[in-house]
């Protein structure tokens, strides 16, 4: 399905890009105070972790981060903080970030109803000003799992050595995997970037995290278009148009991954 992807998963796609050549109703939770399944203890396996939230029916992820921009007769500070909250039919994460300009504040819901899957983002920068809203829609045979992205994310960033989860020591990541710690029913991962941005990702609350769906954000998904972007089963899709009407224009991410026929009802191309 199509990523408009979140400040906090950016860095996490850019950080794996380079190593890949270059990403009011509940649904499915269970009681969200409770901890969650005990699944990342000291001897799982990294298989075993993605199998686990692979074949979870929901879990939350709590990211921080904290960087600094700098440039010609210029510096700001920033944080952003994210909860994403994943289920298999919906998926819904908030943002904030703060800077020395002010706060932003984003929402982010996608969800599945019928035979298609919808994305919704609304963003307000401090307080009401500048609202942005994005929105659009996918056919559902041509969405992967909500937590497809955190998971494979995952996979790229760590390796076994051991017999432990160790990060992995490929020199093309951008980033250096500084902590990771396996505490039961939570798997904390640190990382920098660029030597100056510090975030921490909290895996946690699985099968135990209930998934809002906030009726004025599923509202405003009504009227939402094809995606001018999908990225499914590891291959980029990006609509395009001549005069022969609407396709997408298929590149592919992952080795060995072969384009789709069709994506949305439209022609799959390798090029123009």
């Amino acid at each position: 399905m199509k990523r408009r992807i979140s400040a906090l998963l950016l860095v996490f796609a850019l950080v794996v890009c380079a190593a890949i050549g270059l990403a009011a109703c509940n649904e499915g939770g269970k009681d969200g105070g409770k901890a969650g399944d005990n699944i990342f203890t000291e001897d799982a396996s990294l298989a075993e972790i993605i199998s686990a939230l692979e074949n979870a029916e929901s879990f939350t992820i709590e990211g921080k981060l904290s960087y600094a921009l700098v440039g010609f007769e210029y510096y700001e500070d920033g944080q952003m903080n994210q909860v994403v909250r994943i289920g298999r039919n919906a998926m819904y994460s908030t943002l904030t970030a703060k800077y020395d300009g002010g706060i932003i504040k984003e929402e982010e819901l996608y969800f599945i109803e019928g035979n298609e899957s919808y994305y919704v983002s609304r963003s307000y920068e401090n307080g009401t000003e500048n609202e942005t809203v994005v929105k659009e829609k996918n056919l559902l045979s041509n969405t992967d799992p909500f937590s497809w992205e955190w998971i494979f994310i995952i996979s790229v960033l760590l390796t076994e050595e051991d017999g432990k989860i160790v990060p992995n020591p490929d020199p093309r990541l951008e980033a250096i995997v500084t902590y990771v710690r396996l505490e039961g029913d939570r798997f904390v991962l640190g990382l920098l970037i660029d030597g100056t941005e510090e975030s921490e990702f909290v895996f946690g609350k699985v099968n135990a995290t209930d998934v809002p769906v906030p009726e004025e954000l599923k509202e405003l998904a009504a009227d939402a278009e094809w995606a001018d972007y999908v990225s499914y089963n590891g291959v980029n899709y990006f609509k395009a148009e001549d005069e022969y009407g609407e396709f997408y224009i298929a590149h592919p991410i992952q080795d060995g991954a072969v384009p789709e026929k069709t994506i949305n009802g439209l022609p799959v191309r390798d090029r123009y």
